[in-house]
């Protein structure tokens, strides 16, 4: 019985450091590649990847092209990210505090920015994306290269399943830019939990 005990305890060790080794050397590559997928954009792992026990990973600073800013997001895979890598099944994604800057400029508002000088911002003026530096990457790609990345990544993943898919205390601020009149709104502590999520998007599996 010793035997068989310290078998099994000798087994779940080399299981936890495979893991942990799996994860720290893959984590980033997946979790990227999985939301490039998802979301037909580059996303840049700017923070650290860290093993997240049974089979997932946490990570920081991710930067979504054009869309958000994510401080931290933890996602547990399924087993059968061994098996089947070109269709990931993940059983969680969590994100935390994700926020974004929206901004819309009509025709004539370019036009008179492009003629003008800058104007120092006032008090109380709501955030652009220039003020908030996460949300929108200092490089932004071309159209065209960022499908290719996309089409690229799909090579190797062709879909993603997601059993839970949770946002926690999001932050959206959206400004509307016009020639007589600028629009602005904040909204804060966003919650969104939806469940059975499938890449590319189906909506009628989707359920919120």
């Amino acid at each position: 019985l010793k035997g068989i005990l310290l078998f099994l305890g000798v087994a779940i060790i080399f299981l936890f450091v495979g893991l942990v080794i799996y994860f720290q050397k893959n984590g980033k590559g997946l979790l990227e590649e999985a939301l490039q997928v998802a979301l037909k954009r580059n996303v840049h792992i700017a923070g650290g990847v860290f093993y997240q026990p049974p089979l997932g990973v946490k990570a920081t600073k991710i930067d979504i092209e054009n869309l958000m800013h994510v401080p931290s997001v933890t996602v547990q895979f399924n087993p059968e990210v061994f098996f089947s890598p070109s269709h990931l099944k993940i059983a969680s994604v969590v994100f935390s505090k994700p926020f974004a800057v929206v901004e819309r400029f009509d025709k004539m508002e370019i036009e008179q920015q492009a003629e003008s000088p800058a104007v120092p911002m006032a008090e109380n003026t709501p955030p652009t994306a220039s003020d908030i530096q996460a949300p929108v990457l200092s490089e932004v790609k071309p159209a065209v290269e960022q499908a290719e990345v996309v089409t690229a990544h799909r090579k190797r993943i062709l879909g993603v399943n997601i059993d839970r898919f949770v946002v926690k205390d999001g932050q959206l601020y959206y400004t509307q830019h016009s020639a007589d009149r600028e629009f602005s709104f904040k909204v804060e502590d966003i919650r969104l939990e939806a469940r059975d999520v499938i890449f590319p998007f189906q909506s009628v599996q989707t359920q919120f």
